[in-house]
């Protein structure tokens, strides 16, 4: 970060200076809303078919790693940007159902 003489960072300057960096992190997470559109919703919205439907979108997200689905997601692994993906993705699968419109 660039820093004034006093050592206050200049908000201004570092914003443009990593201008690049944080619209393509703006866009990365904008475009994860279209990434679960492939996966295609339970036939029947079952606890089962729910949580394997759900499982799936998980399993993506967390680097190939099945999780417990009773424990906490964040106490195996997730973070706040991973929970973002995750929600971003099952909101663009639905979204992508014919039954949305």
């Amino acid at each position: 970060m660039l820093r004034a003489g006093k050592g206050t960072v200049t908000k201004k300057a570092t914003i443009k200076l990593y201008e690049e960096e944080i619209n393509a992190l703006y866009e990365k997470v904008e475009g994860s809303t279209m990434v679960g559109v492939g996966v295609p919703l339970p036939t029947n919205w079952t606890v089962e078919e729910t949580e394997s439907w759900l499982m799936v979108h998980v399993v993506a997200v967390n680097a190939g790693k099945a999780v417990h689905p009773d424990t906490d997601l964040f106490a195996q692994g997730f973070d706040s940007l991973s929970a973002t993906f995750l929600k971003n993705r099952i909101i663009g699968s639905l979204l992508s159902s014919s039954d949305c419109q």
